[in-house]
């Protein structure tokens, strides 16, 4: 039986991407770090959704802790595009080996790039775990809501 821990799946992107898991995991355990008592024993993955602007590392570093605890290898976050940084110099298109340089008076880039850094520290720690980032971006249509999209 395959079971997944996601952290932080409130809200409509994450909600989606939660009950999209759903289909592919036999058991999915979703909890909100910090308010709900959680144990990952049974855990083989964990997805960290919970980002924000106004996040700190405490959260991702108690979910790190946690999930060396319970010796589970995967862990997915949940990061954005914004982490490249709005730079005169990027290439176009933008490809993911691109350096990760945020710009500094973009909070939110900032504390994604810290929080990708965090995580890829922690797989540096044992040749076993596996980290895999995921960086949506906002995207501008006729129809999109959101500030970004609607900008």
């Amino acid at each position: 039986m395959a079971t997944v821990a996601i952290s932080g799946a409130e809200g409509a992107l994450r909600s989606r991407i939660s009950e999209a898991l759903t289909q592919l995991f036999d058991q999915v355990i979703s909890f909100t770090f910090g308010l709900d008592e959680v144990s990952l024993t049974e855990v083989e993955s964990v997805i960290h959704l919970a980002f924000s602007e106004d996040s700190d590392q405490r959260n991702l570093i108690g979910l790190l802790e946690l999930a060396s605890e319970a010796e589970i290898s995967r862990l997915v976050v949940v990061s954005s595009a914004m982490v490249y940084g709005a730079w005169p110099n990027n290439s176009v298109p933008l490809s993911e080996d691109a350096a990760v340089r945020p710009n500094p008076e973009s909070t939110f880039a900032v504390h994604q790039a810290d929080a990708e850094r965090t995580a890829l520290e922690w797989a540096d720690l044992n040749p076993d775990r596996q980290v895999t980032i995921l960086r949506p971006t906002a995207v501008a249509s006729p129809n999109a809501s959101g500030l970004i999209g609607e900008a």
